[in-house]
């Protein structure tokens, strides 16, 4: 899978229905910029680590596609911001702020 994302330039899931995709957090940890649905359940910020579509408008993410191929310092932007933002949604960061949490019940 690493090769794969190596070789992509920007990472799509245009889930109807998934929850938390752990793929977008792998593609992030290498450095993709995210074009997902609300429904992908990814922590990015829309214009920040990606874009953000809406659930079944095909045109919405072809329109996605095209800025983020035409816009190279913009995704490049995204793909730093992806990268850091991957750190805080590890595994490791999540169990540590869950650990955190449970620590600090009384």
């Amino acid at each position: 899978m690493h090769e794969h994302y190596r070789w992509a330039d920007v990472f799509l899931l245009p889930s109807v229905c998934e929850g938390s995709a752990t793929v977008t957090y792998e593609a992030m940890q290498h450095g993709l910029p995210l074009i997902v649905t609300p429904n992908t359940g990814s922590v990015i910020e829309h214009g920040q680590e990606g874009l953000i579509v809406p659930v079944g408008e095909q045109e919405s993410v072809v329109q996605a596609i095209e800025q983020l191929g035409k816009e190279a310092d913009t995704r490049d932007g995204m793909a730093e911001a992806a990268l850091l933002k991957a750190k805080y949604a590890s595994y490791e960061a999540y169990s540590q702020r869950l650990i955190n949490f449970f620590n600090s019940l009384p």
